[in-house]
C-alpha cells in the first residue's frame, strides 16, 4: 500500500517574494538560454538551487551543490523561504491555452514514502542513467531537501476527485501567472480529517512514475545511505519523497510523444534499413515535399488518426524527400518482431520502431546504437531542421501512446524505450520543497 502523507512545506514568503518570478520548469527541460533568462528573473527564482551555473574554479568546497545548499540556508535565514507550522498536503490548479481552448490540471503535493520498484507500489516505465542520478544525489545530500517535485499518477477509483474538488472551491493562499502564460491557483490543506481521508483514499492505488525516475532513484540511494551513516526510523524525513501526483484521466494531463531521427549511418545500412520496413510494415507513400513543417504535419496528423489498434508510423526520407505511413503488417511477420511479454506492446510503436526495426539493423541499444546515431526530437521544426540541414537521413514522428496503452504497460511492469513518453504540463517547481532533515 502507499504510504501518502502530508508533510511541513517549505514555501516562498509571499510577502519577500513575487511567486510568479521565481518559479520555474523542471531542471531537466531547461535550455542554457532559459537557465540564464530564470537567473536573471529573481534573484530567488527556484533555479538558483535547482540548476546554478558551473565556475571554472570550482572545487569539493566550493562548487554548485555546495553553494545552492548556502543559498537555500540563507533564503531560510532571511524568511525568503518559509516552513510551514503543521503538516499538510498542497493542492496546485494549473490553467493554460491550447488550440484554442483552455485546460486545467491538478496536482497533489505530498510526502510518499520510498518503496523499491519490485514491491509493487510505485511503477516504473523507463530505464535511467548514471550521470543525472550522480548529479541528484550530490545536489539532494549538500541541500538535505527534494526541491522539486516527481510526478507520478493515479486511478482515482472514486471518492478523491470530489474532496480535491471541494478543496478548490475555497479561497487559495496563492494564485500567480507565468511559465508560457499559464496560471496558478494553490491550496494548502493542513485540516487533519482531511488531510487523513486524503492519504486512506490514495493508499491502496498503485502509483504510476511519470517524469523524475532519476530523483526517485536518486532518493533510494540517499536513504539507504542516510539510513546507514544516521540511522532514523520509518518516520524519518528521508524515507519520502516530495511527489505531485496527478489523476490518469484528469482532462489537463496530456501525453506527447518524441520523434525519432537517423544520421550517420552507411549506404549499405540504410538500404538494409528500408528492406526491414519493407517487412515489418506496409508502406503507403503520401504527395507531400518532405522539408517543409506543414507536410510533417500533414503526416503526423495522417498517423494520429489512424486507428489505435494497429501501431502506425510516419517516416520522412531526406534522399527522396518522400513521406510515407508505415502501418505493422497484419498479420505480425514471424520472426521479425520480437515476443512481447505484454500484447500491448505490439501497440507501442516506439518498442517495434526500436525493437524490430532499429536494434537489429543499428545494432547496440536505443541511446547507443553500434551504427550512426538516433536522436530524440520532441516538435516538428527541429525534425524539419534536422532533415534540411543537420544531416539526417530518416525520421520517424510517433503518435502519442494511449494512455490506457500506457497504463497497461506500467502495471505489466514493462520498461519502455527511452523517451516514450513526454507528459505535458510539466510540473513546475518553487511552489513547494520537503525538507529531508529530521521526522516527517
Amino acid at each position: 500500500m502507499a504510504d501518502v502523507r502530508p508533510f511541513r512545506g517549505v514555501r516562498y514568503n509571499p510577502t519577500a517574494v513575487d511567486l510568479s518570478l521565481v518559479i520555474a520548469p523542471p531542471y531537466d527541460v531547461i535550455r542554457p538560454d532559459e537557465q540564464r533568462a530564470l537567473h536573471q528573473r529573481s534573484p530567488h527564482n527556484i533555479v538558483r538551487l535547482e540548476l546554478g551555473f558551473a565556475r571554472p574554479t570550482d572545487s569539493e568546497r566550493d562548487n554548485i551543490y555546495t553553494r545552492a545548499a548556502a543559498l537555500l540556508a540563507q533564503w531560510l535565514q532571511e524568511g525568503v523561504l518559509l516552513r510551514d507550522p503543521r503538516p499538510a498536503f498542497y493542492l496546485l490548479e494549473e490553467r493554460y491555452a491550447q488550440d484554442g481552448a483552455e485546460l486545467s490540471r491538478t496536482t497533489l503535493f505530498a510526502a510518499v514514502r520510498l518503496e523499491e520498484y519490485e514491491k509493487g507500489v510505485v511503477l516504473p516505465h523507463e530505464h535511467t542513467r548514471p550521470a543525472p542520478k550522480e548529479d541528484r544525489l550530490r545536489l539532494m545530500t549538500a541541500c538535505c531537501a527534494n526541491l522539486s517535485p516527481i510526478m507520478a499518477l493515479y486511478r482515482d477509483p472514486g471518492g478523491l476527485k470530489t474532496l480535491l474538488s471541494d478543496v478548490r472551491k475555497r479561497r487559495p493562499v496563492a494564485t500567480c501567472t507565468g511559465l508560457e502564460g499559464r496560471r496558478f491557483s494553490f491550496w494548502v490543506v493542513d485540516e487533519p480529517a482531511e488531510a487523513a481521508s486524503i492519504a486512506r483514499l490514495l493508499s491502496p492505488l498503485p502509483l504510476y512514475l511519470a517524469d523524475g525516475h532519476h530523483r526517485y532513484e536518486t532518493a533510494l540511494v540517499y536513504r539507504d545511505r542516510m539510513r546507514a551513516t544516521h540511522g532514523g526510523g520509518g518516520d524519518a524525513a528521508h524515507s519520502f519523497i516530495l511527489m505531485g501526483l496527478v489523476e490518469i484521466a484528469d482532462p489537463g494531463n496530456q501525453l506527447f510523444s518524441f520523434h525519432r531521427t537517423v544520421s550517420g549511418i552507411s549506404d549499405s545500412l540504410l538500404q538494409a534499413l528500408h528492406r526491414r520496413i519493407g517487412q515489418v510494415f506496409d508502406i503507403t507513400p503520401l504527395p507531400v515535399a518532405a522539408f517543409a513543417v506543414e507536410g510533417l504535419r500533414r503526416l503526423l496528423q495522417e498517423v494520429v488518426t489512424c486507428p489505435p489498434h494497429r501501431a502506425v508510423l510516419g517516416l520522412v526520407d531526406s534522399n527522396t524527400k518522400q513521406l510515407s505511413l508505415l502501418t505493422v503488417k497484419s498479420p505480425l511477420p514471424a520472426g521479425l518482431l520480437p515476443p512481447a511479454p505484454a500484447t500491448e506492446l505490439y501497440q507501442c510503436e516506439t518498442w517495434l520502431l526500436h525493437e524490430a526495426l532499429l536494434r537489429p539493423v543499428l545494432g547496440g541499444d536505443a541511446r547507443a546504437p553500434q551504427h550512426g546515431q538516433v536522436e530524440f526530437v520532441h516538435g516538428l521544426e527541429e525534425v524539419a531542421r534536422a532533415l534540411s540541414d543537420g544531416g539526417a537521413q530518416l525520421a520517424f514522428l510517433v503518435r502519442p501512446m494511449p494512455l490506457q496503452v500506457f497504463e497497461a504497460l506500467v502495471r505489466a511492469g514493462q520498461r519502455l524505450p527511452p523517451k516514450t513518453t513526454y507528459f505535458h504540463p510539466k510540473l513546475p517547481t518553487g511552489f513547494v520543497l520537503a525538507s529531508l532533515e529530521g521526522e516527517l
